[in-house]
């Protein structure tokens, strides 16, 4: 980067370009640069971490989502003491964000409850009680569709093999295993005595937890068809969204509830949206006047108590009015209250990004820098070729055409700053940062010869449950070695998973002793 001063060129070193135009972020909270150059995540050095353990590499620092879990319930209930707010507050962890098991606990360190979205995040949570990992009080709420379990197609008990084809291999094991669906595990859970509280989206799934005999006593809510900003009935009624219900079906539903002994009606669910696409206000607006519905909801069925806003709030790291958010929600949900002269909800959060984003971050080193893309003012633009597969690593950016991603560099920071592109080692025009969608972006990156690496920050959230964990990446690309940071009794551990093989990655493809025969024998016909 070269800056005009007194007509002069002069070169900005990187590490004061970056804090210059990220002042305003908290990502500042746990990095920071060193003398030498060298980024440092909460003390530990990131270039150390890449050398002992190669790149590419995916960081998991646990201790900063547990950190950003804590800050969220002291700004909220320091926000509702200085207001006046009465309806307290609760914290759910929404674990489709990052499954993953040391996430979770940092979450349960931090005093949250979890939310799921599958019944493979209820098989964890069951797991982790049957080892005594959950706390005391642990609340569960479970979205997503949870489909009453004989709309499923599984396997036949007593399968018939279709004329004309023959299976190689016991047709039994061919078909796949069945386990328990999502809603039957969660009336498991709550015969066992766990607080799990199913969100009712659709009558399929009332027709489930209805059943008289069938069903545990529970808590149950209901969803509200609510995604993207809704200010008045007319907007909510235009509203495309998958999940929940519109209102009168919501009613429906909720006398149905309330004519069964063994339910109780407790929440209201109304998710708007990631809020960082839509501004403060206007979420702010959106939020209460579904409040509206909860208020009217709440003269019927005295038993409600929940208003839950769902999630969409990115972390305390981004550029967003957290604290102004939430001092207008719960000063607008006051007087609704009062006007229906109810008391005020509990306000439940329901947060998945928010807390796992920033854990996690990619390391990946610069292999070439090749000089071959002209820029519209005719100056060219380097490609930086990196290790990470971009498209297995944050695939964020095509799936939800997500382009905020911050990356810098891991050393040589004090060098000047130069402009560039990067590229992966795919053959995939879509193994690129900036994406093809912003033509107009570039980073900045340390203008060197020497060896030089780059971390991807905040990328904790999504990147693995978009992809999956363990298969074979695009162009052959394998899985990252993980790198996970874990405090125990007041040190700082390293827990280490292997990157991937390629004798596994050959394996999974079908290039293995089980498959050899078969092959040999289809080559031959």
């Amino acid at each position: 980067m070269v800056e005009i001063a007194n007509g002069k060129e002069t070169a900005i070193p990187y590490r004061e370009l970056v804090k210059s135009e990220t002042a305003n972020l908290r990502i500042w909270d746990y990095l920071s640069y060193n003398r030498e150059g060298e980024l440092l995540l909460n003390g530990l050095k990131i270039i150390d971490l890449a050398k002992t353990l190669g790149t590419p590499l995916e960081i998991v620092e646990t201790t900063i989502a547990e950190q950003r879990a804590r800050q969220w319930i002291e700004l909220t209930r320091g926000i509702a003491d200085k207001i006046g707010y009465k309806g307290g507050t609760e914290y759910f962890y929404a674990t489709k964000a990052n499954p993953s098991s040391e996430i979770v606990a940092a979450a349960l360190k931090a005093g949250w409850n979890l939310e799921t979205s599958s019944q493979l995040d209820v098989m964890n949570i069951a797991w982790m009680f049957e080892n005594g990992l959950t706390p005391e009080g642990l609340k569960i709420v479970c979205n997503g569709l949870k489909l009453h379990p004989s709309y499923y197609n599984v396997p036949d008990l007593h399968p018939k093999v279709p004329e004309g084809v023959a299976f190689d291999g016991d047709v039994d094991h061919a078909a796949r295993v069945y386990e328990s669906s999502y809603a039957e595990l969660i009336a498991l859970l709550k015969g066992k005595g766990v607080d799990i509280v199913p969100i009712i989206d659709s009558v399929s799934e009332l027709d489930y937890f209805a059943q008289p005999g069938e069903i545990p006593e529970m808590e149950v809510g209901v969803r509200l068809k609510v995604y993207g900003p809704a200010r008045n009935d007319s907007e909510l009624t235009h509203l495309k969204s998958r999940h929940g219900m519109d209102w009168s079906t919501l009613i429906h539903a909720a006398d149905r509830i309330d004519k069964c002994p063994h339910l109780t009606l407790t929440t209201f669910h109304s998710m708007i949206g990631a809020a960082e696409t839509i501004p403060v206000d206007t979420l702010v607006q959106s939020l209460l006047f579904t409040s509206e519905k909860y208020f009217e909801l709440k003269r019927r069925y005295p038993t409600m108590k929940y208003f839950n806003m769902g999630g969409g709030v990115p972390p305390l790291g981004a550029n967003w009015d957290h604290e102004g958010f939430v001092e207008k929600l719960l000063l607008g949900l006051k007087p609704k209250a009062q006007e229906y002269g109810l008391e005020q909800p509990v306000m439940v959060f329901e947060f998945g990004s928010f807390i796992a984003a920033e854990s996690g971050m990619h390391v990946m080193k610069v292999l070439h820098l090749k000089k071959n893309s002209v820029e519209d003012d005719g100056k060219v633009l380097p490609w930086a070729i990196v290790d990470l597969p971009f498209m297995r690593a944050i695939p964020d950016m095509l799936m939800v055409d997500k382009h905020d991603f911050l990356i810098l560099a891991a050393n040589n920071a004090n060098l000047p700053a130069v402009k560039a592109r990067l590229g992966d080692l795919s053959c995939d025009s879509d193994g690129v940062w900036p994406p093809k969608k912003a033509p107009q972006k570039f980073v900045y990156i340390p203008d060197t010869q020497e060896d030089l690496f780059l971390v991807i920050v905040a990328s904790g959230a999504y990147g693995e449950t978009l992809t999956g964990i363990g298969g074979v990446g695009h162009c052959g690309l394998l899985e990252p070695a993980e790198a996970i940071i874990e405090k125990r009794q007041g040190n700082k551990y390293v827990r280490v998973v292997p990157r991937q093989s390629i004798k596994r990655a050959r394996e999974l493809l079908g290039y293995n002793s089980h498959s050899l025969e078969a092959l040999r024998e289809s080559l031959k016909s």
